[in-house]
C-alpha cells in the first residue's frame, strides 16, 4: 500500500486523462486494501481489518469488498451496519454469493430473532443498487464516446495479427473481458448471439482478453469449450494493456465503433439484455453512410 500510494499517482500512462487515472489508482488501491484487510480479518486483528476495509469500500465500490467490510463490522459489534453491507453485497453478487446470503440471514436472525423484514430490506438494497448502477453507467458511458477509437495491432488466440484499422468501413464491437471475471463470462453468450446475427453484414465482434500470461491457457479452453466463434485478441494484463488506452476501469466493458472508427456506444458491466442493446446500436450505425 505504501508503494502504491507513493508511485502509482506519478505514473499516469499516455492517453489517460487525470480523472481516468485517478479512478484507476483508487480502484487498484481499494483492491489492495481489501486483500490486506481480509487477511487481517482472518487473523483476528479486527481493529486494523475494519480500518483497512472501510478505506477499501470508500475507494473501490465492489460487492466483495462490501461483504468483507460487512463481516468486519459484525465482528466489531456493528450488527445493523453489517446487515446493510451484506445486503448490498448479496444483491450485487459476488464469487461467494451463497456464503454471503448465508451470513446475511444468520446475522439478521441473530439481531432480530426472526427473518421477518429481511426480504423487504433486500428489496430496498436492490432498488438502491439499480439506481446507483444507472447513475454510474450514465456517467461512465459518456467517456470516450464521440472520440476516435485508439488503434491497435494485436495477436489473437490463434496467433494471427489483427488491427482495428482493418475494420474501417465496418461496425466493430470490442468487449473487454477476462476468464476470472464471472460477469464477463455471463456476457459471452450475448456476444456470440450478436456475432451470429450480424455475420456477413459488415459487423465484426472482437473480444479483448485481459488475462495475465498464466491465465491465457485457461481463457483459451473456455473459448473453445463454449464454442465462441468471434476473434479474441490478446490485450495484455488488465491495468497494463489495451484497457489503459480505452480507459477501462472495470470489466466487462463493451464498445461499439462506427464505420469511421469513432466510438459511439459504451456499455459497462453485465447486462441481461446486452444482445438486444448491441443489436439496436449496430442497426442504427449500419444505416449511416
Amino acid at each position: 500500500m505504501d508503494i502504491s500510494r507513493e508511485r502509482l499517482p506519478k505514473r499516469k500512462p499516455a492517453g489517460f486523462s487525470d480523472e481516468a487515472w485517478r479512478e484507476t489508482v483508487q480502484l487498484v488501491q481499494g483492491n489492495y486494501l481489501d486483500t490486506y484487510g481480509w487477511v487481517l480479518y482472518k487473523r483476528g486483528r479486527m481493529g486494523q481489518a475494519l480500518e483497512a476495509l472501510e478505506q477499501a469500500a470508500g475507494l473501490a465500490p465492489d460487492p466483495t469488498i462490501d461483504y468483507h467490510y460487512g463481516m468486519a463490522l459484525y465482528k466489531s459489534g456493528a450488527a445493523d451496519s453489517s446487515i446493510a453491507r451484506l445486503a448490498a453485497a448479496a444483491v450485487a453478487g459476488t464469487e461467494d454469493s451463497t456464503e454471503v446470503r448465508g451470513e446475511l440471514q444468520r446475522i439478521y436472525l441473530e439481531r432480530h430473532r426472526s427473518l421477518s423484514g429481511l426480504d423487504k430490506l433486500v428489496a430496498v438494497a436492490r432498488e438502491k443498487l439499480a439506481e446507483s448502477r444507472a447513475k454510474t453507467m450514465a456517467a461512465e458511458a459518456g467517456k470516450l464516446v464521440g472520440s476516435q477509437a485508439p488503434d491497435f495491432t494485436l495477436e489473437d488466440m490463434g496467433g494471427a495479427r489483427r488491427s482495428l484499422s482493418d475494420l474501417r468501413g465496418q461496425v466493430a464491437v470490442l468487449d473487454f473481458w477476462a476468464v476470472w471475471c464471472r460477469p464477463c463470462l455471463k456476457s459471452m453468450p450475448h456476444l456470440q448471439a450478436v456475432h451470429q446475427a450480424f455475420r456477413g453484414r459488415g459487423v465484426e465482434v472482437w473480444g479483448v482478453n485481459l488475462d495475465e500470461p498464466g491465465k491465457l491457457e485457461q481463457a483459451g479452453r473456455y473459448v473453445a469449450d463454449q464454442g465462441l466463434e468471434f476473434p479474441m485478441v490478446l490485450g495484455g494484463k488488465m491495468g497494463a494493456g489495451l484497457d489503459q488506452s480505452y480507459q477501462v476501469t472495470g470489466i466487462p466493458t463493451t464498445f461499439v465503433i462506427d464505420k469511421k472508427g469513432v466510438i459511439r456506444f459504451r456499455h459497462i458491466g453485465y447486462r441481461e439484455n446486452l444482445d438486444e442493446l448491441l443489436a439496436k446500436n449496430i442497426e442504427s450505425l449500419l444505416k449511416e453512410p
